[in-house]
């Protein structure tokens, strides 16, 4: 049992896991100057789950996409709101997104949580959660 230290197979990305709960995802602690929460750059994150939330009917999603950083606000609680970028090529059907889960988002000038821009693309806001932030392929083992 233990927290165990990997880092990206394709960058300088580091993370962690433990073996200590029940949640084994990886945490993103060191992103590299590529993969860093800032604007313009360009991070994996984790999409399913907001996905299938905001779906109406079921589909099947791939876990991680890549998303370009437009903006980075803060809200009240102190919680990172992420507005994002989403070049699906297609893959994604806003028409068969619900309605009523788009929430709007007064950081960002009262913007709703879904955009569509065109056929192939789509802007995402929402809150930012670390555990979603994570590499292109998979993690490997790494000591600190």
């Amino acid at each position: 049992m233990g927290i165990y230290g990997v880092k990206s197979n394709n960058c300088e990305c580091r993370g962690s896991w433990s073996t200590l709960d029940s949640d084994h995802r990886v945490y993103m602690s060191y992103p590299c100057s590529e993969h860093e929460l800032k604007s313009g750059n360009k991070i994996y994150y984790e999409l399913s789950h907001l996905l299938y939330h905001i779906t109406k009917t079921s589909t099947l999603y791939q876990p991680k996409y890549l998303v370009k950083i437009l903006d980075i606000k803060t809200n009240d609680k102190r919680q990172k709101c992420i507005k994002v970028e989403l070049i699906h090529n297609r893959t994604i059907d806003v028409s068969n997104f619900n309605e009523s889960k788009n929430i709007i988002y007064s950081q960002f000038d009262d913007e709703p949580m879904w955009t569509k821009i065109d056929d192939n693309t789509i802007h995402i806001i929402l809150l930012y959660q670390g555990c979603h932030h994570t590499v292109e392929k998979e993690w490997k083992p790494f000591d600190y």
